[in-house]
């Protein structure tokens, strides 16, 4: 099943979403390997949880919403960063744009997302919507750090979240 074919009625049919704890379980048996109840899915290396329909592994964070709200979702975004916490508490929608605000920092000369050193300054860039803005420079890291936050909050708004910064 491709996608956009897969429906939030046969999600159902197939699978119970716990929005508690973020788990899905089978709520079919499919011999000779999984029986109704098990917990469905499995962890891939980049952390995201996923669960094979019809031989097409679908994140599970994607089929929470579809789940729940019965649509595709452009993007879901995991509030605290973690991306095999699929609880949907944790879970929204977001552009393109907005999930990759606060995306782990490349390795830069600071450490820290958004700084670098750059002609005798530390110097603080953000990107919003592809386009990375100078916000300034600064003599100490800890200002030039403060001023890459408040810009992000700024630009970012709730999507402006600081967990996976450094």
């Amino acid at each position: 099943m491709k996608l956009e074919k897969l429906s939030q009625e046969y999600l159902r049919q197939i699978l119970l979403y716990d929005s508690d704890t973020g788990h899905f379980y089978w709520n079919i048996d499919k011999r000779p390997f999984v029986r109704k109840g098990d917990l469905a899915g499995f962890t891939e290396r980049s952390g995201y949880r996923s669960i094979r329909i019809s031989g097409v592994a679908y994140k599970a964070h994607r089929l929470a919403y579809l789940y729940v709200f019965g649509k595709w979702p452009i993007e879901v975004d995991h509030i605290n960063c973690i991306k095999s916490d699929n609880r949907l508490c944790n879970l929204r929608e977001a552009t393109r744009s907005q999930n990759v605000s606060y995306a782990k920092s490349r390795s830069n000369t600071s450490g820290i997302r958004g700084v670098s050193w750059h002609n005798n300054a530390w110097r603080v860039r953000v990107q919003v919507n592809g386009k990375r803005i100078v916000i300034g420079s600064y003599v100490t890291l800890e200002a030039a750090e403060r001023a890459a936050k408040d810009a992000r909050l700024k630009l970012h708004g709730e999507f402006a979240n600081e967990c996976n910064n450094t």
